[in-house]
């Protein structure tokens, strides 16, 4: 099953949290976009760094907010409009310091979050749960793209370029064949030093 189609079946099922494995949050973010390309659900990610970041506005708008580890729950808890995705980056490190707190205010924002079709979806480099959370967090390990995904990168990275100077269509299919196993981060660099 292809990443698309893992995420529109846990939307549909109304799987309010999530963890995905991966490095590859754009990826991530723009396959949650074409889940439903029509809007409907908002998306909004949140890492520690930058706070939030509107994907796609929802019905209701999100109330943007500063936020810490601290806070963020309580804040999502209270101001999260109905239908809404909210992508916690790195949010492992959280269950790591405060891992009482947070395993305990998760487990109490299940029943609403079902209720008001909100989904908390978090992405970690490995899989790292608390014990208190393998009940109520379905893991999802995020596939590498395979070779239409990398044919999207290739031809993203391309676009712009003249023509003439794009490989030959041989070539161009022996690129995008030896960039399977790779992230789509990894083969864009690879890319882009071919290219160079």
């Amino acid at each position: 099953m292809d990443l698309k189609q893992e995420l529109a079946g846990l939307l549909g099922a109304n799987v309010p949290l999530v963890n995905l494995i991966t490095y590859e949050e754009e990826r991530v973010l723009r396959t949650l976009g074409e889940v439903q390309p029509g809007g409907g659900l908002g998306i909004v990610a949140w890492d520690l760094a930058d706070g939030f970041q509107i994907v796609r506005e929802g019905k209701t708008p999100f109330p943007v907010k500063d936020c810490t580890t601290d806070t963020l729950l309580p804040h999502l808890a209270e101001k999260a409009p109905p239908g809404t995705i909210i992508v916690l980056k790195d949010f492992h490190h959280a269950w790591t310091q405060k891992k009482a707190y947070i395993t305990r205010k998760l487990r109490n924002m299940v029943p609403k979050l079902r209720s008001n079709s909100q989904f908390l979806v978090f992405i970690t480099p490995q899989l790292d749960l608390p014990m208190e959370l393998k009940d109520d967090v379905v893991v999802v390990y995020v596939p590498l793209p395979d070779q239409e995904g990398l044919q999207r990168v290739f031809d993203g990275m391309t676009g712009k370029i003249d023509r003439a100077k794009l490989p030959r269509p041989e070539l161009k299919q022996k690129l995008i064949d030896s960039a399977l196993g790779l992230t789509t981060t990894q083969a864009r660099l690879a890319f882009q030093r071919v290219y160079a």
